[in-house]
């Protein structure tokens, strides 16, 4: 079973990995526009606070690391470090989207076993 937030989510993910995951190039100063949308894109497709806090931190850095005003006066190595991070919060993004998805597939997991059962929920059990 799908979700299609999470599906969406993990599109927009792929496509900033692909643009983190090599060495920065002239090619990127005209970048910057397009990893804000995705950045927001994967904000605003799931929910989750901790999937948000990741991909705020990610548009951050970003805008940092792409933003047209800010590229003159950064060496490499800020760059870099920048980049880094970037990638650093990506994986850490990656690793929520996960929790999140196995988090749904459990709770119907457990809402199957609970009706099958014939036991009240906790829901159920609290009233």
């Amino acid at each position: 079973m799908g979700y299609p937030d999470i599906d969406e989510a993990r599109r927009h993910h792929a496509a900033l990995q692909a643009i983190f995951s090599r060495p920065r190039g002239r090619e990127d100063t005209g970048k910057f526009e397009g990893v804000m949308r995705m950045c927001w894109g994967a904000w605003a497709a799931l929910a989750e606070a901790h999937c948000r806090t990741r991909m705020q931190m990610i548009a951050g850095y970003a805008q940092d690391l792409l933003s047209p005003h800010a590229r003159a006066t950064r060496t490499a190595e800020e760059e870099q470090a920048l980049n880094e991070k970037i990638c650093r919060m990506l994986a850490s993004y990656e690793r929520w989207l996960a929790h999140a998805e196995a988090a749904r597939k459990a709770a119907v997991v457990v809402a199957l076993a609970t009706k099958v059962s014939g036991l009240p929920s906790r829901t159920e059990a609290a009233v």
